[in-house]
């Protein structure tokens, strides 16, 4: 899919979950970012009954050790005000900013998503119907 008009990572993933057939969706960076061994972590808690499963950098085996100083702490200062504005939202999971993810179709389907950014995670925890 090639999209032609929209710009930024969030529509397109909105994009691409319009054009797959499954019942479990995923996101994951294509530039091995993100481990891709870890998406059957994912699936498992998914499997096991989560609406959604978030590979987090907050926990044992995650990390921002490549990241520079400024980077590690403009990500947890957005976390931090994140859960000052909306801690019910950015509160449910440990790492709100996380970029990799597993969601079930059902947590999301009919629901009207207008995310900025690159950062879909908090819409679909703020708009979701997550359990």
């Amino acid at each position: 899919m090639r999209r032609q008009t929209e710009r930024g990572l969030a529509t397109a993933v909105i994009r691409g979950w319009q054009a797959a057939r499954g019942n479990v969706l995923a996101v994951m960076d294509g530039d091995l970012q993100h481990p891709p061994e870890a998406i059957s972590a994912l699936w498992l808690e998914v499997e096991k009954g989560a609406d959604i499963a978030v590979a987090s950098r907050h926990v044992e085996g995650g990390g921002v050790s490549d990241w520079s100083l400024t980077r590690r702490i403009v990500s947890r200062a957005a976390q931090v005000l994140g859960l000052l504005i909306l801690p019910n939202v950015v509160g449910r999971v440990s790492d709100p900013m996380s970029g990799y993810f597993m969601i079930r179709r059902s947590a999301i389907q009919g629901i009207t998503m207008n995310p900025l950014g690159y950062k879909i995670l908090v819409e679909i925890l703020g708009r979701g119907k997550i359990r």
